[in-house]
Parts: structure tokens; C-alpha cells; sequence
């Protein structure tokens, strides 16, 4: 982990979620992925996190719910 910042990518798409990952991760962040609202909520909830990036349209829980 280090020093680097921890973010939490989510999205529905999953060549999106990998792309954002990706592009990311080649920068310096530790990058955590989820591909709905329920696990992103759950990882959240269970990782120390300095920033989330959510999909706001998906199904189930959305990102302005989440």
C-alpha cells in the first residue's frame, strides 16, 4: 500500500472500471474497484479510502445513492 493514496473506482462497465483503474494506478494510486453501488458501499465501509470515483447511472444502488 505505502504512501500513496487510496481511491475506490466504481462502475458498472466493466471496461470502464479497468480503463479508470488502469489510468490510475500508472499514476500513483492505489486503486480499489467495485462494479455496483452494494460493493462499493461494503468496501467503503470496511477500507480506509482518500477519494471515490462513482458511475452515476447504474443499477441497484446508483452513485448518488451509494
Amino acid at each position: 500500500m505505502g504512501n500513496n493514496k487510496r481511491v475506490l473506482v466504481v462502475d458498472d462497465n466493466l471496461d470502464a472500471l479497468k480503463i479508470i483503474g488502469t489510468w490510475l494506478g500508472q499514476r500513483g494510486f492505489d486503486v480499489i474497484t467495485a462494479d455496483s453501488g452494494e460493493k462499493a458501499l461494503r468496501k467503503a465501509r470496511s477500507e480506509p479510502l482518500d477519494c471515490l470515483v462513482l458511475d452515476i447511472m447504474m443499477p441497484g444502488l446508483d452513485g448518488l445513492q451509494v
